[in-house]
């Protein structure tokens, strides 16, 4: 359609239309989930002054928010060293990487902050010895 071209066909088929008119219907509120009763229930309910968690997932006592950032800084690291190591073609910088990212999944907070430290001396100690 060309712009500001009036055609007089234009404006009797959209006269005609009929559905493009009528009114919709919309149903708005809460729905009830399908097979709610099969889902489980992850949330805190309260209970007098205090919260208390029900269902959900278990987690073990050292996934905290110190481990959570921990991750997050040493899994970085870890991400350029390989990155690194891998665009280089040099081993030491993908396998201090690699060791890296291992500490970061397996190791409680303080534990991979040691861990990686002490990968990321032994790397640039290599380094600097030529391998």
């Amino acid at each position: 359609m060309i712009p500001g071209h009036n055609d007089a066909g234009d404006q009797t088929e959209s006269t005609q239309d009929a559905a493009g008119d009528a009114p919709v219907a919309v149903d708005v509120g809460p729905e009830k989930i399908a097979h709610s009763e099969n889902l489980t229930q992850s949330f805190c309910v309260a209970s007098g002054g205090r919260m208390r968690q029900t269902g959900g997932m278990d987690l073990p006592s050292w996934m905290n928010e110190s481990f959570l950032w921990a991750l997050m800084l040493w899994g970085a690291i870890a991400g350029g060293y390989l990155i690194y190591g891998w665009r280089q073609k040099s081993g030491i910088p993908l396998a201090g990487g690699a060791a890296m990212t291992l500490a970061s999944c397996f190791l409680p907070a303080l534990p991979m902050t040691l861990a990686c430290l002490i990968t990321m001396g032994i790397v640039w100690w290599l380094l600097r010895q030529g391998y």
